[in-house]
């Protein structure tokens, strides 16, 4: 288990806020570095939530970006003192990072003035951070090395090009199993098959590490514009593990996806019980909207069904 310490000092930047951010330090093919904005002139007669030093952030991220799967649990301290280190005031932190990581790797701290009021000594002209990072758990998987741990065998390794000029080595037992697809291109005659040339078709390299980060059952997070790629990609390859994450996340709620939005993804790739719930989470009066628009013409039949039916109860 790596452990990893990063400091730097803040200092007094007049009446506004000034930037501040750390070295460098890299583990286990993990890159990490605080960053933040701090910290204005202040005296004893400042208000105690006056922020002395506001969006501290741990940046984390792999050494290598490329094509890379990868996924860090870390847990630590920070800290923050003016003169004396020992007389510190330090907070405990633990989060997760990972490759489609909507927090965008980062871990968001603040101080305020009366947090740290009794380690200070009045006037500020500089504060002293630091952090303590223990790595818990790290996967870093380049999938660009035909010797990546999704492959478990040589025999199994097959080279996948996306965007025409990028190769992925992935696990061919694992994508016939998971992709209805794969496994029909890997075992018919298909013309991949006798060139052995295969190729992602139509999506992109980003788009591909999000579809095999939910093959694989490695952390993902799935947002409104994710969701639409992914139950496309779900649908062409004929991966139902991919289409039931993004159901369960449709389900459980995405930001800037309304319950109409998921009426009409469950209705286009067949979710019914997404469906049920969709309809019965929407207003009557959004309902009433979609049939005056007549866009329930353009729903499959279930989906209709639920909207007329729940209206003609209303």
């Amino acid at each position: 288990m790596a452990n990893i310490k990063l400091s730097c000092k803040i200092k007094t930047e007049g009446d506004n806020y000034g930037p501040f951010f750390s070295h460098c330090v890299e583990a286990e093919g993990i890159e990490w570095r605080i960053c933040g904005d701090g910290c204005p002139l202040l005296d004893a007669s400042n208000d105690d939530q006056k922020k002395v030093v506001r969006n501290i952030r741990f940046v984390c991220a792999p050494e290598n970006e490329g094509m890379i799967l990868w996924k860090c649990v870390a847990k630590g301290n920070i800290s923050i003192w003016q003169n004396d280190p020992n007389k510190r005031v330090s907070r405990f932190w633990a989060h997760s990072f990972y490759t489609f990581d909507t927090s965008k790797r980062m871990k968001r701290f603040k101080f305020t003035l009366g947090e740290i009021r009794n380690v200070l000594k009045f006037p500020i002209t500089a504060l002293n951070l630091e952090a303590n990072i223990s790595h818990l758990e790290v996967t870093v998987i380049d999938i660009s090395n035909e010797k990546n741990q999704l492959i478990r065998d040589p025999s199994d390794a097959v080279a996948i090009r996306v965007e025409d000029e990028k190769v992925l080595w992935l696990s061919k037992s694992v994508l016939s199993l998971e992709s209805e697809y794969f496994r029909a291109m890997f075992n018919s005659d298909f013309n991949e098959k006798i060139t052995g040339s295969y190729s992602t078709r139509d999506f992109d390299s980003t788009e591909f590490l999000h579809f095999l980060s939910i093959v694989h059952d490695l952390d993902t997070e799935i947002t409104k514009s994710s969701v639409q790629f992914l139950l496309l990609m779900g649908d062409f390859y004929g991966c139902r593990k991919v289409i039931a994450r993004c159901e369960e996340a449709l389900k459980n709620g995405i930001d800037g996806v309304s319950s109409t939005n998921a009426i009409k993804l469950a209705s286009r790739y067949g979710l019914f019980s997404l469906l049920v719930e969709a309809v019965k989470a929407t207003s009557v009066e959004q309902l009433k909207i979609i049939v005056k628009k007549h866009e329930h013409v353009n729903l499959c039949t279930a989906a209709r069904e639920l909207i007329l039916e729940r209206l003609s109860c209303a």
